[in-house]
């Protein structure tokens, strides 16, 4: 991108979808989001500015390196940044990156691989927290099997926390899904509140891609045909659905609880020692009269 196209508003453009895809960018703001996208080697295309604004020693040091690099940089007065930023105190510093898509043809299953495959998704949000839960948990990335996935939109990124940057993304349908995770030995779990199978009662030793699907909804026929195996999460009272979000955490923490087991050393039946009886509580002279109450304990 050179410092001509660096625009307000063709980073105003890149909130719609469309703009995205055609340019293959996207915009994220905030000195958190500059230093992951740093950190990650990730291609940014060009920073915007506001020096008013920018009160971070490392959002200002990390603009200066970027500039000395040749990116292109656009300098704003405070209240264009406010127009750009959709956070409630806007921190001054912003950078339009390219995306990076994998076709997933191309990816490799590793021997530990967790991949995270989506088919539908209402609330962006709930996206940017999975992809952030991912990177938690060490998984490996995201297979975006719908146009409803989308973890560029704004909503998406910014509940990601910076987590984008360093996920790896992939496109495909869950015909390919199932394709390649076959060619890589791995086992394709499906989450569904009429499976039968509690999430608990398989083993996610080998290479297992976690296939969700939108909270109404659900998987489609194609998916499920996807799936080798469908689980549930189990509930109890009026709940009777979790949001995606939610779910999918749950699948992740599991896999994640498998492969990394409790050292024997750190495991202990008690959370709390049991309490010895208080001395002051014991009756006076014998077994009857009046008893003298514990002092409340300290935490």
């Amino acid at each position: 991108m050179s410092a001509d196209a660096l625009r307000v508003e063709q980073i105003l453009a890149l909130r719609n979808r469309r703009a995205r895809d055609e340019t293959q960018r996207f915009f994220v703001d905030g000195v958190r989001f500059l230093v992951a996208a740093v950190d990650a080697g990730a291609p940014i295309e060009g920073i915007v500015v506001a020096p008013r604004l920018l009160k971070s020693a490392v959002g200002q040091m990390l603009a200066r390196r970027l500039r000395a690099r040749g990116v292109p940089e656009l300098r704003v007065d405070a209240a264009t940044y406010a127009e750009l930023s959709l956070a409630h105190e806007p921190q001054g510093v912003g950078a339009v990156v390219r995306q990076q898509w994998t076709p997933l043809r191309d990816v490799l299953v590793e021997h530990a691989a967790c991949w995270l495959a989506i088919e539908d998704v209402r609330s962006p949000g709930n996206l940017g927290t999975l992809l952030r839960t991912s990177e938690a948990v060490g998984a490996s990335g995201l297979v975006a099997l719908g146009r409803s996935v989308d973890p560029h939109d704004p909503g998406a990124l910014r509940a990601t926390m910076g987590s984008i940057f360093g996920r790896r993304l992939a496109h495909g349908s869950p015909e390919s899904l199932a394709a390649w995770a076959r060619g890589g030995r791995a086992i394709v779990v499906g989450a569904s509140g009429d499976a039968t199978a509690d999430y608990r009662s398989l083993s996610y030793e080998r290479p297992v891609v976690l296939l969700l699907g939108a909270e109404r909804k659900g998987l489609s026929p194609a998916a499920r045909r996807a799936c080798d195996a469908m689980v549930r999460i189990p509930m109890t009272g009026r709940t009777d659905s979790l949001n995606l979000a939610v779910a999918g955490s749950v699948l992740l923490y599991e896999v994640y609880r498998q492969r990394h087991p409790v050292p024997a050393a750190l495991l202990t039946s008690e959370l709390v020692p049991e309490r010895s009886p208080c001395p002051s509580s014991r009756s006076r002279g014998g077994t009857s009269g009046p008893r003298t109450p514990c002092p409340p304990r300290r935490t």
